[in-house]
């Protein structure tokens, strides 16, 4: 059997990973609130081509406790990431990235066409109030600058642990512009 590629196999019969949500960017909103819905203990975000209406943003997600709160402060997060740079004629590689107030932070994102970013991040115990959230995952930044930006990322929440209900993402400036958001509740093995 051939599935069509948007078609997502439910973990009933076989499948891993239950679409729970999608939103296609469309230069309308500054931000899209998501919710851990369902009882898995594992979640992923895939961020597909997304790109801010306006050039050299900086990408956020920020856990939160409902709809309308979510930690923003220095030292609720530990985030650090493993990259290298390449600008079409020269490669940098080895580089670090700490940041302390989001979960997942790129920056210098551009607004072309063919620039924004790429993200497949697993996040572990979103809604186990015995836990503080955490995740890890790989993505791509490509920037404003022209250079293309390489991620192995890991975040963890550093606040007390809770249930982390929901979880918003944005841009320091302007709107989502383009690209898709997706979340897919993980079914344990």
């Amino acid at each position: 059997v051939t599935l069509h590629s948007d078609v997502t196999v439910p973990a009933s019969i076989g499948g891993n990973e239950i679409l729970l949500d999608t939103y296609s960017a469309n230069n309308t909103v500054t931000f899209k609130v998501f919710e851990f819905t369902g009882s898995y203990n594992i979640y992923r975000l895939r961020i597909n081509y997304l790109r801010c209406s306006l050039d050299n943003s900086e990408l956020k997600v920020e856990l939160g406790t409902d709809s309308t709160t979510f930690s923003s402060s220095g030292g609720d997060y530990r985030f650090t990431g493993h990259y290298g740079h390449y600008n079409g004629s020269s490669f940098t590689g080895g580089t670090g990235h700490v940041v302390n107030a989001s979960f997942v932070h790129y920056d210098g994102v551009g607004s072309g066409d063919s620039e924004g970013c790429c993200l497949d991040l697993l996040i572990l115990g979103p809604t186990d109030a015995t836990v503080s959230t955490s995740g890890y995952g790989t993505g791509y930044v490509y920037k404003h600058d022209n250079y293309l930006q390489a991620f192995s990322i890991a975040t963890t929440a550093k606040y007390n642990a809770r249930d982390d209900s929901h979880f918003k993402v944005f841009f320091n400036q302007g709107n989502l512009g383009k690209g898709k958001i997706l979340l897919y509740g993980v079914k344990d093995a």
